[in-house]
């Protein structure tokens, strides 16, 4: 942990998108101390969005979820840094808005199977 989702309805993405949720894992990382390993991050598209009366409204909403031991330092980090890179990836032309929401969830009700070891 952390998630980080992109629910977006932009009908061109920026290319090479997966390597660049691969450089967020590691800012991430280095900025927070989060392990590596830890950090999924993804990008899910939607087809219908509206933003107030606007039915073409095109915008891009973060959830970031994080354990709920983690200090308002690192909720702070994580959601600055994702932010910042949302802003690189997408801008005034591509998206009218970028919103986030942090969200904390209880380890003792996740579940994880791994069938690899990196």
């Amino acid at each position: 942990m952390p998630h980080i989702i992109f629910y977006h309805n932009i009908e061109h993405i920026t290319p090479g998108l997966n390597t660049k949720l691969a450089q967020l894992n590691k800012i991430l990382n280095e900025k927070t101390g989060i392990g590596l390993e830890n950090i999924k991050s993804r990008a899910v598209p939607f087809t219908y969005g509206a933003i107030a009366e606007r039915e073409s409204g095109k915008y891009v909403h973060i959830e970031v979820i994080l354990k709920d031991d983690k200090s308002e330092e690192i909720k702070n980090k994580t959601a600055d840094s994702v932010l910042e890179f949302a802003k690189n990836i997408f801008d005034e032309k591509t998206v009218e808005e970028i919103t986030l929401e942090l969200r904390e969830f209880n380890p003792d009700n996740y579940r994880k199977i791994k069938f690899r070891e990196d």
